[in-house]
């Protein structure tokens, strides 16, 4: 971000503009994508659950939409909540 940036000029005194400052920050990561992009590396964010996805769905749909309006790849993967622990971690390096 730029010196002139929302997040570096508010203080306790001033309004903060909260949607503009979330779309300068995106707009910034967007631009951060397509050079990695552009470099090879395409970025991917990995949602991980265990069990009922129910209970995270818009926290999940949330992720989804804001990985898409950057150019993330986005991927949701729901584990049984029944999995132990070495399977869990093997799992999730598997995915990294």
């Amino acid at each position: 971000m730029n010196d002139q940036s929302a997040l570096l000029t508010a203080s306790p005194c001033h309004d903060l503009d909260g949607k503009a400052l979330a779309a300068e920050i995106l707009g910034q990561v967007a631009k951060d994508v397509e050079q990695l992009i552009a470099a090879g590396r395409r970025p991917r964010l990995v949602s991980v659950i265990f069990g009922d996805p129910g209970a995270a769905e818009v926290y999940v749909r949330n992720q989804r939409r804001t990985a898409a309006k950057v150019g993330i790849d986005f991927v949701e993967v729901v584990f049984d909540v029944a999995m132990d622990e070495a399977e869990a971690l093997a799992a999730i390096e598997r995915l990294n």
